[in-house]
């Protein structure tokens, strides 16, 4: 079994791989970060081959206008998020997304990134094999996650550490614990809220940071229905400013 990973992926994983960028922030001026747990869409074996050359030493500048931003799902419901965090209403996202600008080149206050760099439609073992394998140095997706949790959780730990964001919200409540990892403390223990019917898992870790976890913003089982998605962000509020 090869669990070392190759050069060039060591430094994109370890660099900012996987992130789609914005405003890192800093004590003095803290960012609201959103951590994923992989980018949506999947990587072909040739996108992952062109991103491994990238320059990945400072985090991308963000998407390049407001309406980028709002052609993904993903990204409206978060607006509608953060519309409701902010003391507005999730009908409101656009106003809020064309007025704050999240995630957008040269804009501030916002960070976006993920657990883990690749994006898998595919995951067969033999593609992982064949082409994956190769790229990345391991020989299962198995092995890569567990380097990922080993050293790129370190990595964000150590970004959120240094740059001191006031919330991270973390997307997926059955990654609590890698979420955990990457962002908080051993000894750091979440409160459970029921809030509509899905779980809201919070806590505030060494660095004052509001850690987040929220159920994934689609399907059956999602953050889903406006009313759940304000009274969520309406209860990050009042966090927030406690």
């Amino acid at each position: 079994m090869s669990r070392a990973p190759t050069k060039d992926f060591k430094k994109w994983a370890l660099g900012f791989g996987g992130a789609d960028g914005g405003d890192l922030g800093f004590s003095h001026r803290p960012s609201r970060w959103v951590c994923g747990i992989e980018w949506g869409g999947g990587h072909t074996v040739a996108d992952l081959r062109e991103a491994l050359r990238s320059d990945v030493t400072h985090p991308p500048k963000g998407y390049c206008n407001t309406e980028y931003n709002l052609k993904f799902h993903y990204n409206r419901q978060k607006m509608k998020l953060f519309s409701a965090i902010n003391g507005g209403i999730v009908h409101d996202f656009r106003s809020f997304a064309t007025n704050e600008k999240p995630f957008t080149s040269g804009a501030t206050g916002y960070f976006k990134t993920n657990l883990y760099p690749i994006s898998f439609r595919n995951t067969s073992a033999s593609l992982w094999k064949n082409e994956f394998g190769v790229l990345t140095g391991f020989d299962t997706k198995r092995d890569y996650a567990q380097w990922c949790e080993e050293n790129r959780f370190n990595m964000l730990r150590q970004l959120s550490q240094k740059h001191r964001p006031e919330l991270i919200v973390c997307a997926g409540k059955t990654y609590v614990d890698k979420f955990k990892k990457a962002f908080c403390e051993p000894e750091d223990n979440f409160t459970a809220e029921e809030i509509e019917q899905r779980t809201l898992y919070w806590l505030r870790n060494k660095d004052g940071t509001l850690v987040i976890v929220i159920p994934f913003m689609s399907g059956r089982w999602g953050l889903v229905r406006n009313i759940a998605i304000q009274a969520f962000g309406e209860r990050i509020g009042e966090l927030l400013a406690n």
